[in-house]
């Protein structure tokens, strides 16, 4: 619309009485002008506008909301969306200005200059504002120097997870209750809704029990310890039992920005609590805009019966101490083993108890504490018993995973299980360890890899967790990420870090040596498990100190324990004379190594013969004729025994029998053989690290002459040479 031009109409003068111009002239023109305005509003509908494009973004906002919801859409969407809604508000108040007025339809330059400006600087705030927090901090943005990419992708997975998916810290909770020995239910409940929210909430990362308990002995305040975790949100709270009534206070914090979002007292009576932990789970994962599984399911007590929901809470507990693992005794197991028969006593329906017999009878496998024929079966009728009872319980199948695993020796139906799981929401860090196995025997070595550092991303104080993840590293050689978790996990007050400087590295730590000179060993329980000294002896030159402690030993035979770090379920029991025998033939006593064939042989006799045990009751057999001289016998049955344990059956598990057997062929003069499989377990993946091949004089004094053997022995001394662990 023009407007006329009236430059050339006659003002008239004002009479000679009028007054002069001033201020109220001035506060007059003011007044005209805020009314010209106003008038100019109204006419182009500004307020309208705006009011209209307010009540739309709300709109839009909330409705985003619930389909982000309903279909688990990343933050960013709903960042960028009410960025998008933030920098259109200018934008459409320019449009009612230019197009409010009904005689206003053309763009005009000005306007079209106006609107470009405004998106101009939208985009660059759109930048800015839909980056995720971890963008924006700079102590998060890389990994620290020695950490190699994997490593640093799990542990950026810290921050990387606030744009991707929650992560919430359950801190432990406080104990309020009047009398101490109801400690274990405090404890017990964090350990529950932890569980809960692992087995329910797929879209939610949840960090261990294992971690968060570390911060009860060392208090921090609830930002430092969310930026230390990278968890986005952190609950913390406390428990009052008295009697039969149940009073949980919990508060859910944001750990961003250290405020408050969400709190609530839960009263119940000690009945009603049997159902506490999942209703817990499931209002915290609505404030967290996060999908629940099985909402009705969850809903079910575990039992009836709140004194064995007591004592499987005191068992679950117990199960979970860092000391309950490979050191651990039968007696220790049995003992937390008759807390849940009590339990089973009260409820002979109670599905958890019995995954968690289940369990103990697999470690008690595991460890090769009770490798019977009894315990194997009372393992598979206790899982038997649970599926019946909970057949889509995640913890459940996750037990049949790890049973088709170590007991049938069938990884991919180990897989199917465990796959389940992941489908049925468990995410919790033991059952993700368990499929690491898996992967690893199925030679799927780059998942394993993966996957143990997505989990030790979340369990990172679990020496268990930590464990698994040196696995699959450890195979494959990727020293930079296994130094990086041997030195700042669990590991770090264990000798594997040591253990691994001298096979990665070629350094032998003074006091890798694990048994002193001069020691006589008074009980079995400090010589339960020689693999470990008897490496350290031999590589360290302490061999003769290592004769006179086993020459004294009050026992015949001890528990089998691992290969480097890696454990070997389902032997049993392993004689002494094996120990013996090649400590005389390293030391040159071919005579006191003959003398050792007979005890073994008598051993082997007397040993019943599994589908888990023959491999080595073969090898054990070689031994004994490579001792007493025949070296054909030794190398027919070193190659059987080898051949009962493919890598095809286990990719991972089969590197201790190939080295078992190649020790026995380079003693018995099968150069060739021996040598070529050498070559293969040490430049191979997975394979051995360069040093059990290059430094070990199970190796190195039989091919002292061996050309073939010197030159693998040269490339594997430039690795380690090249290989830098700081």
């Amino acid at each position: 619309m023009s407007v006329p031009d009236h430059s050339d109409v006659d003002v008239p003068k004002l009479p000679d009485d009028t007054p002069a111009a001033g201020p109220p002239v001035q506060e007059a023109s003011s007044v005209d002008a805020f009314e010209r305005l106003w008038h100019r509003v109204k006419d182009h509908k500004l307020l309208q506008w705006a009011l209209a494009y307010v009540a739309a973004a709300l709109a839009i906002a909330h409705g985003q909301e619930l389909v982000a919801h309903a279909y688990e859409w990343p933050e960013i969407v709903g960042r960028a969306l009410i960025g998008v809604l933030g920098v259109g508000f200018p934008i459409a108040l320019t449009l009612a200005w230019y197009h409010g007025h009904k005689g206003l339809k053309r763009f005009s330059a000005g306007e079209l200059t106006i609107v470009s400006l405004l998106m101009l600087i939208g985009a660059g705030l759109l930048m800015v504002l839909v980056r995720g927090p971890s963008e924006h901090t700079p102590e998060r943005a890389a990994a620290p120097p020695s950490v190699s990419r994997g490593v640093a992708d799990a542990r950026s997975s810290s921050s990387l997870s606030q744009s991707a998916k929650p992560r919430i810290a359950v801190m432990p909770f406080e104990n309020l209750s009047p009398e101490p020995a109801n400690a274990f239910f405090t404890d017990g409940m964090q350990e529950e809704i932890l569980t809960a929210l692992s087995n329910n909430a797929p879209g939610l990362e949840v960090i261990s029990r294992t971690t968060m308990m570390t911060y009860r002995r060392s208090p921090k305040p609830v930002g430092e310890i969310a930026k230390e975790l990278g968890a986005t949100h952190v609950l913390e709270g406390s428990v009052r039992r008295d009697g039969n009534q149940v009073r949980v206070t919990l508060q859910l914090v944001d750990g961003r920005t250290d405020n408050h979002v969400w709190s609530k007292d839960y009263d119940r009576t000690l009945e009603d609590a049997l159902t506490l932990q999942s209703e817990i789970a499931g209002e915290v994962a609505d404030q967290l805009s996060v999908k629940v599984l099985q909402a009705a399911e969850r809903a079910m007590p575990p039992t009836s019966s709140p004194e064995a929901y007591d004592l499987y809470l005191k068992a679950v507990l117990a199960l979970d101490r860092p000391d309950m693992g490979l050191l651990a005794s039968r007696a220790a197991f049995e003992e937390v083993d008759a807390l849940l028969q009590r339990a089973l006593k009260l409820d002979p329906d109670f599905a958890l108890a019995h995954e968690q017999r289940a369990r103990i009878c697999g470690a008690l496998f595991a460890f090769n504490l009770d490798v019977s024929d009894e315990n194997v079966r009372h393992w598979r009728a206790e899982l038997d018993t649970a599926a019946r009872l909970a057949p889509d319980n995640p913890s459940v199948l996750a037990s049949q995973g790890e049973y088709a695993y170590e007991v049938d020796h069938v990884a991919p139906v180990a897989l199917q299980f465990f796959e389940q799981v992941e489908s049925k929401g468990l995410v919790h860090p033991s059952a993700l360890v368990g499929k690491t196995s898996v992967l690893m025997a199925m030679g799927r070595l780059d998942e394993a890899i993966a996957l143990g550092n997505r989990v030790y991303a979340v369990d990172s104080h679990s020496l268990r967790v930590a464990t698994g993840a040196v696995f699959s590293l450890w195979v494959a050689r990727k020293t930079p990420e296994l130094w990086h978790i041997l030195t700042t996990g669990p590991s770090r007050a264990t000798p594997l870090p040591d253990i691994a400087r001298f096979y990665f590295k070629g350094e032998m730590a003074a006091n890798l040596f694990l048994l002193p000179p001069g020691v006589v060993l008074p009980a079995v329980t400090l010589f339960d498990l020689l693999e470990q000294p008897f490496d350290s002896a031999r590589n360290a030159g302490r061999l003769a100190d290592f004769k006179t402690l086993i020459d004294k030993a009050p026992v015949a035979s001890v528990r089998m324990g691992s290969f480097v770090v890696f454990p070997f379920p389902g032997v049993g029991q392993r004689p002494l004379a094996e120990f013996r025998g090649w400590t005389n033939l390293l030391l040159g006593d071919t005579v006191g190594a003959a003398q050792q064939s007979k005890p073994i042989l008598d051993f082997v006799a007397g040993t019943k013969e599994t589908r888990w045990n023959n491999w080595f009751l073969r090898m054990l057999t070689a031994d004994a004729h490579l001792f007493s001289g025949d070296k054909p016998a030794a190398i027919a049955a070193a190659k059987e025994a080898m051949a009962l344990f493919p890598c095809s059956l286990d990719a991972m598990r089969c590197l201790y029998p190939a080295v078992l057997g190649a020790q026995v062929l380079a003693w018995a003069g099968d150069d060739d053989a021996a040598v070529a499989l050498l070559e293969r377990l040490s430049l191979g993946t997975p394979g051995i690290a360069p040093a059990h091949a290059a430094r070990d004089p199970m190796f190195t004094l039989p091919f002292a002459k061996n050309a073939r053997y010197q030159a693998l022995k040269a490339k594997l001394e430039a690795q380690m040479a090249a290989t830098r662990l700081e």
